[in-house]
């Protein structure tokens, strides 16, 4: 068992090397390998209840902007995350999953607490992975698992969201870990997380310099370039409360923060003036707006 305590701690070590610095446990007996593991290194909160662990995890991501490591035992208990990964994928939040398992070979025996936690999530996660038990992964892969794990979480594909690690852990469930395989120089993490950067706004600005427009900013849609953009283009921002926009820095942006009692009024007269609407970030919740912008394409 002292290989399987050395997997794990070689998991919480990957992840600290990435910035990791939270996890959240929902303790059960399966999961004390990696709940040992996780204590050593990270700050750890624990949360009897498995659905609270979720959502407590959730927050901490969209706080922090780095996934917390949250961990339910098998069976159930894995169940109950569902709520908050469907969340963490929807928001766009990192997180990182890991709900332990019993090997393959006591699935389908009627043992206890056993559930198929295989794809448990479905397509609300970044990325799944099912390493099965630690002496059955090769010790070069480690390190590879955990720093994937992590860089999808917060620069998949589809942007940030949950990643699932469904780990296999045998009894003895408790030992000390030896040597751990050896990292990248300098504490590195074995992968590297690259985001694209953001394009500048000007070469966009010089193509709408000509229209009249307005500019919508949804949640993720924010950011020093709206600002600069809408005082290039001498256009209003309509921000929703999530976008982080509202707060204009220079004085001469038009940043409208109440805009749904604008737009609800009669005599509101820009609606057929405006000729192109530059929507950045996700859609608005609000009704109204969704309204007044079919309104446009109408008019």
């Amino acid at each position: 068992m002292t290989l399987q305590a050395t997997f794990v701690a070689t998991l919480v070590d990957e992840w600290a090397r990435a910035g990791v610095t939270e996890a959240v446990v929902a303790p059960g007996s399966r999961s004390s390998p990696l709940a040992l593991a996780l204590a050593s290194r990270l700050r750890l909160h624990v949360l009897l209840d498995e659905r609270s662990a979720g959502f407590y995890a959730l927050g901490i991501g969209q706080v922090s902007k780095r996934p917390a490591v949250v961990l339910t035992t098998s069976g159930t208990a894995a169940v109950e995350l569902h709520p908050a990964v469907v969340e963490a994928h929807q928001s766009r939040v990192p997180m990182l999953v890991c709900t332990a398992d019993r090997p393959a070979d006591l699935h389908h025996i009627a043992a206890p607490q056993t559930v198929v936690q295989g794809r448990l999530f479905g397509e609300s996660v970044r990325w799944f992975a099912e390493p099965g038990v630690a002496e059955g992964f090769p010790v070069g892969s480690w390190r590879s698992l955990a720093s994937r794990a992590f860089a999808e979480a917060v620069a998949g594909g589809a942007g940030a969201g949950p990643v699932h690690l469904n780990l296999a852990f045998r009894d003895p469930l408790v030992a000390e870990p030896g040597d751990l395989p050896p990292g990248r120089a300098q504490g590195q993490p074995w992968h590297q997380a690259v985001r694209e950067p953001a394009g500048a706004p000007e070469g966009l600005a010089q193509r709408l310099t000509r229209r009249r427009g307005v500019i919508v900013a949804g949640r993720r849609g924010a950011g020093p370039a709206v600002h600069a953009l809408a005082l290039a283009l001498r256009w209003p921002v309509l921000a929703d409360p999530l976008s982080g926009a509202r707060a204009a820095p220079q004085s001469r942006t038009a940043v409208v923060a109440a805009f749904d009692g604008l737009l609800r009024c009669p005599n509101f007269g820009p609606a057929r003036q405006v000729e192109t609407v530059l929507r950045l970030g996700d859609p608005p919740a609000s009704k109204v707006l969704s309204g007044w912008l079919s309104s446009l394409e109408a008019a």
